[in-house]
């Protein structure tokens, strides 16, 4: 919250508590990006639903996704204190609607890769058959 308030006016941060379940991936889809300050993550399973419909991802290296994000998936940042975070989020404020589209392309091309990767079912896969 604290570095939300100190975005450019231009810049518009979306700060969500929890939502239903059936509700999670239209509402990542509707976002620029999906930034993701966590210190240590054992699969990431919202990562999975962000690239999933092609909504880059802004995170620290500490998620078994730093490959996938490095590759097009969004940024990879060293830490979520500092500059790096902001200037992260202040050029993608920046980016025009081609760009965006751009970077969103390249973020579900880069989830696409991955799952192409995978010869067994995906855990999301064997869930739904539940």
């Amino acid at each position: 919250r604290a570095l939300a308030s100190t975005a450019a006016s231009t810049c518009i941060i979306n700060l969500i508590g929890p939502i239903d379940h059936s509700q999670v991936r239209t509402t990542l889809a509707s976002f620029d990006a999906f930034v993701f300050p966590t210190y240590f993550e054992n699969f990431s399973h919202a990562i999975a639903e962000s690239l999933s419909v092609s909504t880059p991802v802004i995170s620290p290296n500490t998620t078994p996704w730093t490959d996938v994000l490095s590759h097009g998936g969004g940024r990879v940042i060293g830490s979520t204190t500092g500059t790096t975070l902001p200037n992260i989020l202040k050029e993608i404020s920046a980016m025009n609607p081609q760009e965006l589209l751009a970077f969103r392309t390249a973020s579900g091309s880069a989830y696409n890769s991955w799952r192409q990767k995978s010869a067994e079912k995906h855990i999301f896969e064997l869930a739904l058959k539940s």
